[in-house]
């Protein structure tokens, strides 16, 4: 359907408005997280059709990287730090206008599809990941958990459940490390995968096995499937070639006939005229010069389509090559992500390990006994720890931990957050003593 430009403005202008209300579905002002899941849609507007037109190509579904940068087609690398929802549409838009050689910039839109979750710990019912939502305070991520913890039970199920998980996290980044060199093989047209050391040197040899020789299967169908296509063609264009050799010689054997023909009606026209032969006689042979010349053109048309066929078989062999990288590149750039995403999992996860093994010892509280919450959030690339209230508004991937008072705090007494409204404030420097957290252990280890 086509609107009239009137109409066009007045309904671009209603979905920016939508936008900065906050409806659902509409990209709000947020600040990028690691891990947070976006959608990224872009439109052009096409004056000679008065509607919008889709790239799809160009969007799609993304994951921030622990550094702070979408991937995306045709641009690459985006710095997204410190940058809300509305900022990366604008830089990416007025990025494509000047990458694509466009005079307008396209329409970009930004939305949030799933944020990192968080994380709570200690004194708590249920420790463990609970999803995110904008808004969400240290006092409801304490409901989510269960509430406090009212048993003097240790936490073993707590270790047992995060060590199963970290094993499952290891196995799969295992699989994508697999899963990578196999694309970047297939991409690099080479006859064989070379896997990485971070697989091969692990020390889980029955999956190292089963993932090398899924990804080795893998990539054999997939290269028979792509010889079999350009085989197909291949013979198909072989064909076209004798076809067109055969018509060559014929049209050779046409023009000699042509030759003859005309000679002969030369002759007999020279005795027409000196009275010798007849004029049916020469009748008859201008017709048999007439049909042979329209067989000969017959034989110029046929050529003609058989070319043209060839051409278009030599274009379904481009589109077959063609299809195939793109589809390759579109998979290895989902499985980088995807690899981002479960090695930082893999930290949260190692991370939550330490805090619950290291506080499974049984502590008798009373139920009126004041809670005490702290927070640890990454900021600068490191964790801080800071002390909070239950009205402190939590950032994603914040770990909330939850401890009776009169426990030893390892917080500065003054680094309490903000309360503010805003999830994007933070009040005080690092404290001198935030709690450990574990580094990742590299996947070759056990």
């Amino acid at each position: 359907m086509r609107f009239p430009f009137r109409i066009r403005q007045a309904v671009v202008a209603a979905l920016f408005v939508l936008a900065a209300s906050g409806a659902p579905g509409i990209a709000e002002p947020f600040k990028l997280a690691p891990n947070t899941k976006v959608q990224v849609t872009i439109v052009q507007w096409n004056p000679s059709k008065a509607e919008y037109q889709r790239w799809d190509a160009l969007g799609g579904t993304f994951v921030v990287s622990p550094d702070m940068t979408l991937t995306l087609p045709i641009l690459g690398s985006v710095d997204v730090t410190d940058r809300s929802g509305a900022d990366i549409a604008g830089h990416v838009a007025l990025a494509l206008k000047e990458k694509v050689g466009l005079l307008n910039a396209p329409e970009v839109t930004v939305e949030v599809l799933e944020y990192p979750p968080i994380y709570v710990v200690g004194s708590v019912n249920q420790p463990g990941e609970y999803a995110y939502r904008p808004g969400l305070t240290v006092l409801q991520a304490l409901a989510l958990s269960g509430g406090r913890y009212r048993t003097a039970e240790p936490a073993g199920n707590d270790v047992l459940s995060l060590a199963g998980e970290l094993d499952i996290l290891r196995a799969d980044e295992l699989r994508l490390i697999g899963r990578i060199a196999r694309l970047d093989a297939e991409l690099a047209d080479a006859t064989e995968i070379t896997f990485p050391r971070q697989l091969t040197g692990n020390s889980n040899r029955s999956l190292v096995e089963q993932i090398v020789n899924i990804e080795t299967l893998i990539f054999s169908a997939r290269e028979n499937e792509t010889d079999r296509q350009l085989a197909t063609l291949s013979e198909l264009s072989d064909l076209y070639d004798q076809e067109l050799s055969t018509l060559q010689a014929r049209a050779v054997a046409g023009d000699r006939s042509i030759a003859l023909a005309q000679k002969q009606l030369d002759g007999v026209t020279e005795l027409y005229r000196k009275g010798v032969s007849t004029l049916s006689r020469q009748a008859d042979l201008e017709r048999v010069v007439a049909g042979l010349q329209v067989e000969r053109l017959v034989d110029d048309t046929e050529m003609m389509k058989v070319r043209q066929n060839k051409s278009e078989n030599r274009r379904q062999e481009l589109n077959v090559q063609d299809q195939r990288k793109t589809n390759l590149s579109l998979e290895l750039r989902d499985a980088r992500a995807e690899l981002d995403r479960v090695k930082s999992r893999q930290f949260t996860v190692e991370s939550l390990l330490m805090e619950v093994s290291g506080g499974a010892a049984p502590v008798e509280t009373s139920e009126e006994a004041e809670l005490v919450f702290e927070i640890v959030r990454h900021e600068a690339g490191a964790p801080v720890t800071r002390h909070a209230s239950e009205s402190t508004y939590l950032e994603p991937g914040d770990v909330v931990k939850v401890e009776p008072a009169g426990r030893p705090s390892e917080t500065e007494p003054g680094s309490l957050l903000s309360d503010a409204p805003s999830a994007g404030t933070r009040s005080g420097r690092r404290s001198g003593g935030p709690v450990p957290l574990p580094k990742p252990r590299p996947a070759g280890t056990s």
